[in-house]
């Protein structure tokens, strides 16, 4: 910058002078005025530095040269404001004052006096301005420097200021909710932001001081820290610190501290691929995906109210996690899930947010290829740890075929064909199930062929056949077995024993041959109140939908069990329902189109086969999605039965939001004589600034019991986020007898809105669902 404001001088002096001497009229010592009423511009080599200003003298004999009125010196993304300006040619040194404004890589120092020199890079300020962050003494977003008694541009690119006022707050100064005040900051723009003796005030309170304090302003760089209270973990404070490695590469470095169990400790590496990045230098494509492990010397492995003696649980407790997603092309894909864990009790006890979503890891590699018609993905399902049940894959390759019309007549055909070779593997503490495996491959392939009949009858009549073979197969033989016994005390006495034993015997593979054919027939009908935007339309569609499937060659008592496929038989049904829709007109970018206000379809299935004393029809279905207004919903799913005249299963939930107002959702989960579940949540004033209280509870009604109620409040400033609260898990009494203890957490957390990824913040999704 010095050098090139030496040409910008130089050049202006060379310029002026040339044009003097061709008019004869060069004068020596050379003072050159320009007229304030006609700014002068100057263009200096190299071409980018740009001088403008109303007046411009120079001597040569001192090397002083100064600019006055309105001056800006510019060199690329380097721009200098001042109402003057005097900088020396020979020594490089400069002074600027009135209104100074130093703008440089996106960063705005202001104030009334800079010094400084050009071949240096070093500039020294005078006490700034304490104006609104448009013109603060320094941006760096999202921070402001609202007061500084000086300042200095250092050679190793920072910016040093000495007695500073920091916040992200938006607010004037003496509104702003927190504040730091340092004794210096050193910035290094797009890098980061490092304080020396900075003490933190919330208001006009100091609250903690810190000798050093470090910000790193690049992107996924910093600390986050997790503090509360559980009764299974204790007083706990989980830390975690967030780095980059590479472009392609991200990391987080976890330490926990449990008063309750000990140090955990982790490891996460991230990765991002952009489109186009080779894999393996087999293609170019784009994905995410990540490996997070954790590890801890558990002081407690075994909660106080279980048995020591009988539980599995070692101290030495660890889980990894592989996850990766994939696209290759814009038809293919791969997705890879493997989770690997020291026991069953390692989700629930120390990452709860999973635990509540699933219990059993699924671990899978999957590539699927896309086409118009098509679709094709072969991959592997495993269980890793013995202490869980599941199905083997090993591998399984699969190919669907999308509804397509054949050539060009009028029929359709959809089928689906895979291959696999099965396990089904039990626990290893389940000495009562055997593991068992076959080889199976399955064919199912439909033809079907739509027709209109008086011009408003749709009739679908379609055939079908699957086929599956097995490797293995078995059969059931009972055996009995009669034991005869002779007692004399002092009478003789005769017993008989007959004991009948399932043996199952193994046979050899099978082809099953499954049939079928069926019918759809449907119609709408409409009728329409009202015109424009007002108008409601009612549209009813009642169907039928006939199907028979004759016994199958092999039956599912022969078949080993994996999945739905092995447990097909003799169908003979109809289901018949009617489905019912109430509309609106909404417009959308394209224009006006129907909105669902409500659509309900109700329907039953109707036994065409069935013994004697069976009755034909036995549960009523309703399905249900209600939206009376775009801010309320309501979801429901219900099975009734004819026959006990009572309700199997019924889900019902629904939901409320008003912007800045409310938001509150509800939940019944009802299963006839084994739960009735009910779950409710409500949040005042989300979103918005200001004061937000939060409620929820889980409660089982068919054992009176409550599982789970949290309160949490919270406040949102401008700049920064206060939130507390609490949840409670009640004990109650096991399956076994045992009783399970409470469970209290508590929370505390405070965060910067500018930063809501960093400070002292918890995952709420382990505090009850929902993030409040």
């Amino acid at each position: 910058m010095g050098h090139g404001f030496r040409q910008l001088i130089l050049g202006t002096v060379l310029s002026i002078a040339a044009s003097q001497w061709l008019y004869g009229q060069v004068a020596t010592p050379v003072t050159t005025m320009v007229s304030t009423n006609e700014a002068a511009v100057t263009n200096l080599v190299p071409p980018d530095i740009i001088v403008d200003a109303l007046v411009i003298d120079h001597d040569f004999d001192t090397g002083w040269a100064e600019a006055k009125g309105r001056v800006v010196i510019t060199k690329g993304d380097q721009e200098l404001r001042a109402v003057y300006v005097r900088v020396n040619t020979k020594t490089k040194d400069a002074y600027a004052a009135g209104d100074v404004v130093l703008i440089h890589a996106g960063n705005v120092w202001r104030g009334d006096e800079l010094t400084g020199n050009f071949g240096t890079g070093e500039w020294e300020t005078g006490e700034w301005s304490t104006e609104p962050v448009q013109s603060s003494t320094i941006s760096q977003e999202p921070f402001r420097i609202i007061e500084s008694e000086r300042a200095k541009i250092t050679t190793n690119g920072y910016y040093d200021a000495y007695n500073t006022i920091v916040t992200t707050c938006t607010n004037e100064f003496q509104d702003c909710h927190y504040h730091v005040h340092s004794k210096k900051i050193m910035l290094k723009p797009g890098r980061e932001l490092k304080l020396r003796g900075a003490k933190y005030y919330l208001g006009g309170m100091p609250v903690f001081y810190l000798p050093r304090w470090a910000k790193d302003l690049r992107p996924d760089w910093g600390w986050t820290i997790y503090p509360g209270h559980s009764s299974r973990l204790g007083a706990y404070l989980r830390t975690a610190y967030k780095y980059r490695l590479s472009p392609v590469f991200r990391a987080e470095t976890h330490v926990d501290l449990m008063t309750e169990r000990g140090v955990g400790l982790g490891q996460d590496i991230k990765w991002t691929l952009e489109s186009g990045f080779p894999l393996f230098g087999l293609s170019k494509g784009a994905g995410y995906g990540d490996l997070e492990t954790f590890y801890i010397n558990d002081q407690r492995p075994v909660d106080d109210d279980e048995d020591l003696a009988t539980s599995d649980i070692e101290e030495q407790r660890y889980r990894i996690l592989l996850r990766n997603r994939y696209t290759l092309t814009s038809r293919d894909y791969t997705m890879l899930n493997m989770s690997y864990m020291s026991d069953t009790d390692v989700l629930e006890d120390f990452f709860d947010n999973e635990f509540r979503v699933y219990h059993t890891p699924d671990n899978y590699f999957i590539y699927g290829h896309n086409a118009e018609q098509y679709s094709i993905s072969a991959g592997a399902r495993v269980r890793l740890n013995d202490f869980f049940e599941g199905v083997n894959r090993l591998p399984e390759v699969a190919i669907d075929f999308m509804p397509q019309q054949i050539g060009e007549s009028m029929y359709f055909y959809q089928g689906r064909s895979s291959i696999a070779n099965l396990e089904r593997v039990y626990p290893a503490s389940n000495t009562n199930e055997t593991d068992y495996s076959a080889y199976r491959f399955d064919t199912w392939h439909e033809v079907s062929r739509p027709k209109k009949f008086f011009g408003f009858l749709n009739v679908i009549p379609r055939i079908e056949y699957r086929g599956t073979y097995y490797s293995d197969t078995f059969a059931t033989d009972s055996v009995t077995n009669i034991v005869t016994s002779t007692t004399t005390n002092p009478v003789t006495t005769v017993t008989t024993i007959t004991n009948v034993q399932e043996v199952i015997r193994g046979e050899s593979a099978e082809f099953r041959n499954v049939f079928g054919i069926g019918s759809e027939f449907s119609f709408k009908a409409f009728k329409q109140w009202g015109e424009g935007q007002d108008a409601r339309r009612h549209v009813v569609e009642p169907y039928v939908n006939y199907t028979f499937v004759p016994e199958p060659s092999l039956l599912p008592e022969n078949i080993y069990s994996f999945d739905d496929i092995d447990q097909i038989g003799k169908s003979h049904t109809a289901r018949i329902g009617a489905r019912n829709k109430l509309q609106r007109k909404e417009f959308r970018t394209t224009g006006y189109s129907p909105y669902d206000i409500i659509d309900v379809d109700l329907y039953t299935y109707y036994n065409l086969d069935t013994k004697d004393g069976e009755d034909p029809l036995t549960d009523i279905y309703m399905d249900l999605e209600w939206a009376p207004v775009g801010d309320f919903m309501i979801d429901a799913r219900l099975r009734y039965n004819l026959v006990n005249s009572e309700i199997n299963t019924f889900n019902v939930r629904s939901g409320y939001t008003k912007y800045g107002k409310v938001r509150t959702s509800a939940e019944w989960r009802y299963r006839v004589n084994r739960s009735s579940l009910l779950y409710g949540d409500i949040s005042l004033f989300p979103y918005v600034q200001g004061w937000s209280p939060s409620v929820f509870a889980r409660y089982e009604m068919e054992d009176s019991r409550l599982e789970e109620a949290g309160v949490y409040l919270r406040r949102t400033f401008d700049c920064m986020v206060v939130r507390m609260g609490a949840r409670v898990l009640p004990g109650y009494t096991r399956g076994d007898g045992t009783e399970k203890e409470d469970e209290i957490n508590a929370t505390f957390e405070l965060w910067l809105t500018a930063f809501p990824e960093y400070g002292f913040r918890d995952d709420m999704s382990e505090y009850g669902g929902t993030d409040y």
